[in-house]
């Protein structure tokens, strides 16, 4: 496989390290520059590796040093196939090392996952109905239909959402509404807007992420200013998408689109990310860069 190509399939698995050792490898004899630019993001790496086992870096500190790196590496991928850099092809195994083959969101065949999307919309202001529907959609025409169950919850309340995760015991939670830089907004139990607190969101996941009853891998947060509730949540859960500033109605609707459309044909949630954020792209909108994918690693 193309060097550039492999080392970025390799980041998409979460293997950053792999990929910087091998491009330095390329890099030493090819181009002083990028060689240069690579050993200072080694050396941030390596630093924030250090700091996160010595327990001097916090784990929302850690993903974000990591997150900012990884945009420095792809960047520098990107220079590499500009210029034209001749570095060898990588042959990635078919397997990983645990020895499973993970090239889909389902492990085996008959595997079910289940997702359960949950809005609060108390201005009544966004085209939720319109989100829900296309997420549908898209899972009754896809290719593992069968194998996907699709759960609604609307103008849930705090209790709603407890509830609501404890009976349906869901793989997917989607939660579609507003969103501040304090939590996410829902509605109190006169349909009036309140907003759950940071701490509190993140010890709601922690309960779940914990419940051997309940295979919770992924969070989605499609709301404005939900960046920092993701990084809470990503403390406990594998993965969790947020949104990093505001985003409009129409753009958050185009990625659930692309990334359900993804995850309908069983494709992983690196995958089905990606295609959110190009789905935006394909219609001219802007966001792209808006969503963020936070995975669980250390």
């Amino acid at each position: 496989m193309k060097f550039t190509d492999a080392c970025r399939q390799l980041i998409a698995k979460d293997k950053l390290e792999k990929v910087v050792e091998l491009m330095l490898d390329c890099l030493k004899t090819k181009s002083s520059d990028l060689y240069n630019t690579m050993i200072i993001q080694s050396s941030r790496l390596n630093g924030n590796n250090n700091n996160v086992r010595m327990g001097i870096l916090d784990y929302k500190d850690a993903k974000r040093t990591r997150a900012q790196i990884t945009i420095a590496v792809n960047h520098t991928l990107d220079e590499i196939d500009k210029e034209g850099i001749d570095c060898p092809d990588i042959e990635l195994p078919e397997k990983e090392e645990d020895g499973s083959t993970r090239r889909t969101v389902f492990q085996r065949e008959d595997e079910k996952k289940k997702i359960l999307f949950l809005s609060a919309n108390p201005a009544s202001d966004l085209r939720i109905d319109k989100e829900a529907k296309a997420i549908k959609s898209n899972i009754l025409k896809s290719e593992v239909r069968d194998n996907i169950e699709f759960e609604i919850e609307l103008a849930v309340t705090p209790d709603d959402i407890m509830e609501t995760i404890l009976r349906y015991k869901p793989n997917i939670v989607h939660f579609s509404g507003h969103g501040e830089k304090d939590g996410i907004i829902v509605e109190d139990d006169h349909g009036a807007p309140m907003i759950i607190p940071l701490n509190a969101l993140g010890n709601l996941f922690k309960i779940f992420a914990k419940d051997v009853d309940i295979n919770l891998e992924c969070v989605v947060l499609n709301a404005c200013y939900s960046e920092e509730q993701a990084f809470k949540i990503a403390e406990h859960i594998t993965h969790v998408i947020g949104m990093n500033k505001k985003i409009k109605d129409t753009s958050s609707i185009r990625f659930s689109t692309g990334f359900y459309k993804s995850l309908g044909q069983g494709k992983p949630y690196d995958y089905a990310f990606e295609m959110g954020k190009v789905a935006i792209e394909l219609y001219a909108e802007e966001g792209e860069e808006t969503p963020i994918h936070l995975k669980k690693s250390f």
